[in-house]
Order: C-alpha cells, then sequence, then structure tokens
C-alpha cells in the first residue's frame, strides 16, 4: 500500500470516533441488512443495499457520509475520500475535519489537484444537500434525491 494512503487510514482509523462523539446528533442505529430491507426504490433500501455490496457499516453519527457517497457516486478509496471533501466543500459545507483531511489531502497528493478542483466544483454545481436529514429522507424515493442532488429537480 501506498504510504500515503496507508497513513491516512491510519489517522482516518483513529480519528473518526473522537470526531462522531462531539456530534450532538443521535446515531441512527440501523444495520445494512435493516435498511435494504427498506421500501423498494427508497433511500433506505439503496443505501442498505450499498453498504451491504460494499461491506460497510454504518458510521454511529457519520451516517450522512455513506448517503454522500451513495447520491455522488463518489468511490470510497482514499482519493476518493479526498474528493468526497472537496465535492462537499464546494457544496458549502464546513467542519474542522473537513479542513483537516482538505489541507492533508492537497499536501499528500499534489499530483491530484486538478482532481480536487474538479470535486469542488462539481459540488458547488450541485443542488445544496450536504445539511439535509438523510434520516428523516430514508422513506423518500432515492431516484427523487438524486435528480434533486443533480439539480434535475427542484426540491427533494
Amino acid at each position: 500500500m501506498d504510504p500515503r494512503h496507508a497513513l491516512l487510514t491510519f489517522l482516518f482509523a483513529h480519528s473518526w470516533r473522537p470526531w462522531a462523539w462531539l456530534k450532538r446528533r443521535e446515531p441512527w442505529g440501523l444495520s445494512p441488512l435493516e435498511l435494504a430491507r427498506w421500501p423498494p426504490g427508497t433511500l433506505g433500501e439503496a443505501l442498505g443495499r450499498y453498504l451491504c455490496a460494499m461491506g460497510f457499516e454504518l458510521m454511529d453519527k457519520l451516517e450522512s457520509h455513506d448517503v454522500a457517497h451513495l447520491l455522488t457516486g463518489v468511490a470510497t478509496d482514499v482519493p476518493g475520500e479526498i474528493a468526497l471533501q472537496y465535492l462537499l466543500a464546494g457544496n458549502g459545507k464546513r467542519s474542522a475535519y473537513m479542513g483537516a483531511v482538505l489541507v492533508v489531502g492537497a499536501v499528500l497528493f499534489p499530483e491530484r489537484h486538478q482532481e480536487w478542483r474538479a470535486a469542488f466544483a462539481r459540488g458547488r454545481e450541485l443542488a445544496p444537500f450536504h445539511h439535509l436529514d438523510f434520516r428523516a429522507l430514508l422513506d423518500a424515493p432515492f431516484g427523487e434525491l438524486v435528480d434533486y442532488v443533480e439539480g434535475r429537480r427542484a426540491a427533494a
């Protein structure tokens, strides 16, 4: 494994729980299998199937992160995780954790600056979605949410 990827994987593995602890929201308390049994065509079902296919569990209090991957199609490898943070920054999201990822990503992967810029620009082009309460939208039609994010619908 590239040492830069290993470093970021290590940093993430040791930082997400403290960051989640600071969040004032309640964890969803749902497993991927429970989500996959949501009604067909809903965000809940799509998220459950995605998590099962990827072999992922939801991270308590950070569940919207996986929804962002699902809605945008951004990869979950190390460069994809950085790209998602740039996309979310372009979409208007701000946090200290995000700022750290953006800086570390830019420093460790200077050859990807064009990719990061493109992700940021894409985030600006998408409808604002980073602030949505995805827990409350688990019953929403997945296709309509994608259309909203991509700007093909006025509202979700």
